[in-house]
């Protein structure tokens, strides 16, 4: 009998160890994925400060824009001047001011739904440096950002964010002249921060957005407005809006000036919602 006709390819049979081996890799790599994307999407949804975080929930639709907020109603915190936010925050090292910066940025966003911690608002008189229109480039548009400094200390710069239909923009920007004065006060204004800068020369600059979103008329002439929300946050630039060049430019042109202004006896005041002059 020819052997042949009986005989078995045995090299071509599987191994069935391999097929073991080749799942439980592949099971492994499942599950490292899928690990990988439980804390993605934990850092995503818990980091909405990030950038890329930022545009993914928008995209998801998972992220309502900043609301306004009545005064009954508002987040709970405490009132700083100006000397006590720049002794609270002047010691802060880097890796502390960033980890400050990316919860106050944090509950802003989530419209301070998700947080217990009491926010830090600004009461005081600010003298206004210059004001700038609000660009697509900025993080917050269309409006206008006022640069001002404390009358309590000049270690403390404020740049204060008015968000307003564009068609608003001329006669904030008239309102807001250097040499006028910001008053924030503890009873009618939650003006929070959102943004602590630590400048070269050793001050420190505040963000600041106020969360009533009131409305401004002029006593001495016609026109009015109301401030409204941002519908949107450019995240891509982030706080703080006046930086470098710009803001040594507005800190000498009002040196040199000597703080006046044409109206430099008027007001600027949050507390009633009216711009009145003296």
């Amino acid at each position: 009998m020819d052997d042949d006709l009986f005989s078995r390819d045995y090299g071509s049979r599987p191994q069935r160890g391999d097929n073991l081996f080749t799942w439980t890799v592949f099971i492994l790599l499942l599950i490292g994925f899928a690990f990988a994307c439980w804390l993605g999407s934990f850092y995503i949804f818990g980091h909405p400060e990030n950038a890329r975080s930022y545009r993914i929930l928008k995209k998801l639709h998972k992220l309502e824009p900043p609301r306004r907020f009545e005064l009954t109603a508002a987040p709970p915190g405490e009132f700083l001047t100006p000397q006590k936010l720049y002794d609270r925050y002047f010691t802060f090292t880097p890796l502390q001011l960033k980890n400050e910066n990316d919860e106050l940025m944090r509950n802003y966003i989530n419209n301070y739904q998700l947080t217990k911690k009491v926010v830090p608002y600004v009461i005081g008189r600010f003298s206004i440096l210059d004001s700038y229109e609000l660009k697509n480039s900025d993080l917050f548009s269309p409006g206008v950002v006022a640069l001002a400094q404390a009358a309590e200390t000049q270690n403390v710069l404020l740049e204060h964010v008015y968000t307003t239909p564009s068609k608003n923009v001329p006669l904030l920007r008239k309102m807001l002249m250097p040499g006028l004065d910001i008053k924030l006060e503890k009873n009618l204004d939650l003006a929070v921060v959102i943004h602590i800068e630590k400048l070269q020369d050793g001050r420190l600059q505040f963000t600041v957005v106020p969360l009533l979103y009131g409305s401004y008329a002029l006593r001495q002439g016609s026109g009015g407005f109301t401030l409204e929300p941002p519908s949107d946050l450019n995240m891509e630039v982030g706080p703080p809006i006046i930086r470098t060049a710009l803001l040594r430019e507005a800190v000498k042109s009002y040196a040199a000036s000597g703080g006046k202004s044409g109206a430099a006896s008027a007001r600027v005041s949050q507390t009633t919602g009216t711009a009145s002059g003296s």
